[in-house]
């Protein structure tokens, strides 16, 4: 198992680094089927820096794409 930190998934996001943006990508692209198994701190730490940079309604949207994942 894999253990992932929110910020690998801000990466996906925040491409201010190009670099931090095409390594999270590739890593994403290689894990089958990614869990998250604590989605109420994942959902809470995700969005929480998202806001940070984005409005409100562009933070619900990504999170609730990035939450499609099957969660446990």
């Amino acid at each position: 198992m894999i253990v992932v930190d929110v910020s690998l998934w801000l990466d996906l996001f925040v491409k201010a680094i190009e670099s931090q943006f095409k390594l999270a990508e590739e890593f994403f692209y290689e894990v089958e089927e990614p869990v998250i198994y604590e989605p109420m701190l994942f959902k809470v730490e995700l969005t929480g820096i998202l806001a940070r940079y984005n409005p409100r309604n562009i933070v619900e949207q990504l999170v609730d794409e990035v939450t499609w994942l099957r969660l446990k």
